[in-house]
């Protein structure tokens, strides 16, 4: 490894295995997020298998203000995979950047902005 740049998920699945993948083999990112690091979001499978999951998952869900709303302030002690059952969203990632208004920045911070929003003032 010394002398050598790797990308970060394949020094994250180096540290947990102890090892790269096999020769013919890529890391694939069950959580879908590809600058995942961590080693239990990464899977070792072939090239087929890759371009498999990529091609058959499905788009991103769009969430309505009101979706996210509930995500960032009802669900605060709520468990991600809860949350992901509940509105149909795959990644955890998802939920945790909306909570963090890193994502859907748009949507009101407060109920009164949201029933602004809605028209019922």
């Amino acid at each position: 490894m010394l002398g050598i740049a790797y990308p970060a998920h394949r020094i994250g699945f180096y540290k947990e295995y102890n090892r790269f993948p096999n020769s013919g083999f890529e890391i694939h990112h069950l959580c879908e997020n590809k600058i995942c690091v961590n080693p239990h979001h990464l899977k070792e499978v072939s090239h087929q298998e890759n371009i498999d999951c990529i091609t058959t998952r499905s788009a991103p869900v769009r969430l309505t203000n009101e979706q996210v709303w509930s995500i960032r302030f009802e669900f605060t002690n709520t468990p991600h995979k809860k949350i992901q059952e509940i509105f149909n969203i795959k990644s955890p990632i998802t939920i945790i950047n909306i909570q963090k208004n890193r994502s859907y920045k748009h949507v009101a911070y407060n109920s009164y902005d949201i029933r602004k929003e809605q028209g019922n003032k």
